[in-house]
């Protein structure tokens, strides 16, 4: 039976009403107990009857008929937007550290630059919930933007080999560094980090449309099977992360990207595969996916912009933004010393890493059964609470047990990342659970698309942050670690430990933002009958997101131009 099956539900009211005529008296005569049974009855059908839409009208039996034939087109296209997702993340450690060595400020801006598009996500939204292509307000965004996708890759898998930066020897399989082969390969960078950066930018468009339209299906679903769609496309993501992780961890571990093996498959390739991935997405969309809004007229933006707004001011949708955002800022605060405790203190290899984050994909993927089998009606709060404090513990112990060598070896380091993956994948399938529950009809794009800017705006705001409050440590010099330059003496490891310590407290202090959360779908509705709103509360809340989001350029930015990515907010050693 599909998730959307109405289970039975009340077809109309009117049967109730029976005609006097139609019936003897005394059966209309009922006990006490009859009609305490009867009114049970009828409470349990009206639960699993989805609430109905004052906004956006759906015809439900036409949405469950397009969910039974095209359901799985969307779990598929889940699948193919993260593998391809995940290809873009992984690159910049293999391509751009180790085969094109650049330099600090251009690695960072390599991984930065491209993820930025998914702050304006929200404008996405806007789009795909107001300006239908043909009728239609998902499935023309998904098309156009893996489409583009598509010939973004096609140009990076055409264009001109890149050569590594420095001399490989095929022959000995080994890498000198004290040869430099292709001087030109930072330029050759700043090609690929645009063309990549607009890869991103067009996923996220596809993305947007996907995930509104995920949604759209998801509150169709009886109240007790709710959350069923979204915990089986996030088993789809991590499948299709795992496709990605693949990718560069079989493709790019040969020695010119710091691998272990003695071959790799050709960079060319690499990206022409993903670009097949983008066409099956396209053909996927065009032929397994369906909406069940039909014709929809272009809205006025000015119009729908003040619905927006009168949803968005309302309690239970502003308490859920504002404690994500402060979540996403405190949880992003992490010491800028674990990347040198990963190097050079736990020696991990880049294939290593690779093969662990597969493993990590999988465990979240179990994290998110977990929820889905047995915690789909567990308190929210609860799940989030003892998830975060589980990922916290686990890192702390690992890191400090590196730290101070009582073990240092890379697979032990990874079984942090194992271990955290678990209630990471609860984490994030909960938070997708509430995002359900607090979106208005006919708005699920804008609604989903702000919530996942107000995300990455907090998390790049953390970043600075986490710079700022460690500097009077010291740690950022490779001289703390190395014990062949004078580094990793007691002093240098307390040093490395405080500055975890006192990340793990700013991290500790986003766990009473969780009270903001509702606790699970009736408490969404118990405070939707409230009816309280906050215009002003709304209001301050999208200019602090404003002018995070212009820190976020301003930091982008700073990370781009040489002139300013010298400064310690921005990585650098100081100008």
């Amino acid at each position: 039976m599909s998730p959307l099956d109405p289970h039975n539900e009340l077809k109309s009211v009117e049967p109730l009403l029976i005609a006097e005529s139609d019936v003897d008296k005394p059966d209309l005569e009922m006990t006490d107990v009859e009609m305490v049974e009867m009114s049970v009855e009828l409470e349990k059908k009206l639960e699993d009857k989805p609430e109905k839409k004052s906004d956006f009208v759906i015809d439900e039996s036409k949405c469950n008929a397009n969910w039974k034939t095209y359901g799985y087109g969307l779990y598929v296209e889940y699948f193919y937007q993260m593998a391809v997702q995940k290809f873009i993340m992984l690159l910049n450690y293999a391509f751009y550290g180790q085969y094109l060595n650049l330099s600090g400020a251009q690695f960072r801006a390599a991984a930065t630059v491209p993820m930025s598009a998914w702050s304006l996500k929200i404008f996405m939204g806007v789009l795909s919930d107001m300006v239908p292509i043909r009728g239609q307000r998902r499935r023309p965004y998904i098309i156009i933007g893996m489409t583009m996708t598509f010939f973004c890759f096609l140009l990076a898998s055409i264009w001109r080999k890149p050569q590594p930066y420095y001399e490989y020897d095929r022959g000995a399989c080994t890498v000198n560094k004290t040869v430099i082969h292709n001087p030109d390969a930072q330029d050759d960078a700043f090609f690929y980090i645009m063309v990549f950066s607009a890869a991103v930018f067009f996923l996220a468009i596809a993305d947007v449309a996907s995930d509104a339209l995920k949604i759209e299906y998801s509150q169709q679903e009886p109240k007790k099977t709710r959350g069923t769609i979204t915990s089986v496309t996030f088993m789809f993501n991590a499948c299709g992360g795992i496709l990605g992780a693949l990718l560069i961890g079989i493709g790019m571990n040969g020695p010119a990207f710091g691998g272990d093996f003695c071959w790799a498959i050709p960079f060319r390739i690499l990206t022409g595969i993903v670009a097949l991935i983008c066409v099956l997405a396209v053909l996927n969309t065009f032929f397994r996916i369906r909406e069940h809004h039909e014709n929809v007229k272009r809205r006025n933006i000015r119009k729908e912009a003040w619905q927006f707004f009168k949803a968005f001011q309302s309690r239970e949708v502003l308490q859920v933004f504002v404690a994500l955002f402060i979540w996403a800022v405190c949880n992003r605060v992490m010491s800028p010393a674990g990347m040198k405790v990963k190097k050079n203190w736990a020696k991990v290899t880049p294939l290593v890493s690779t093969l662990t984050g597969i493993v990590s994909g999988f465990f979240e993927l179990g994290g998110v059964f977990l929820v889905k089998k047995y915690f789909l009606n567990a308190s929210w709060r609860k799940i989030l609470l003892v998830s975060r404090l589980i990922i916290i513990a686990v890192d702390n112990i690992v890191e400090c047990v590196t730290i101070f060598d009582i073990i240092r070896n890379p697979y032990f380091y990874f079984a942090d990342d194992l271990i955290s993956s678990i209630p990471e994948g609860m984490t994030h399938l909960v938070a997708g659970l509430i995002v359900i529950e607090i979106c208005r009809p006919g708005l699920e794009a804008m609604f989903h698309s702000l919530l996942v800017t107000s995300f990455v705006i907090g998390m790049t705001v953390g970043a600075p942050i986490s710079i700022l409050i460690t500097l009077p440590f010291g740690i950022g010099s490779d001289k703390t670690y190395l014990a062949e330059l004078g580094g990793d003496q007691p002093a240098d490891r307390m040093a490395v430990f405080y500055s975890f310590m006192l990340t793990m407290c700013v991290q500790l202090l986003c766990l009473p933002c969780l009270l903001l959360l509702p606790a699970q779908k009736s408490d969404v509705k118990k405070l939707r009958e409230k009816k309280q709103n906050y215009p002003r509360l709304a209001a301050a809340y999208l200019i602090v997101l404003c002018v995070a989001f212009i820190l976020t350029l301003f930091l982008t930015l700073g990370v781009l131009v040489p002139a300013l990515n010298c400064h310690k907010i921005f990585g650098g050693k100081g100008c």
